[in-house]
């Protein structure tokens, strides 16, 4: 049986974190956090929108609260709503560029 007394996962996770350091992706070394979390939140389509937070229980409808005309889906904020449609939809998102930041 192996023994973990002495085991720091703070210390362990910094030797990894030192060794193996992130390396932003193209088009998000200028933004800021909040942006970045935002963008970032859309690619994976994890976004705190109203559809995911009526998934979770959180909020009463999935109903876009830009819009009101559909689920407010990552598709639908990106693609279809009137308030947040992307010009370039997914590439513009992934490439992070500045239309979708401004």
């Amino acid at each position: 049986m192996q023994r973990f007394e002495n085991f720091n996962a703070t210390e362990e996770w910094r030797k990894e974190w030192e060794n193996n350091p992130t390396q932003p992706l193209p088009g998000f070394t200028t933004l800021k956090r909040n942006r970045w979390v935002i963008t970032n939140r859309l690619r994976t389509r994890h976004a705190k929108i109203a559809y995911m937070m009526h998934e979770w229980k959180l909020k009463d409808t999935p109903i876009c609260k830009r819009c009101s005309k559909a689920p407010g889906t990552t598709d639908h904020i990106v693609f279809d709503c009137l308030v947040t449609k992307v010009d370039g939809g997914c590439e513009t998102v992934h490439n992070a560029v500045k239309d979708l930041i401004a």
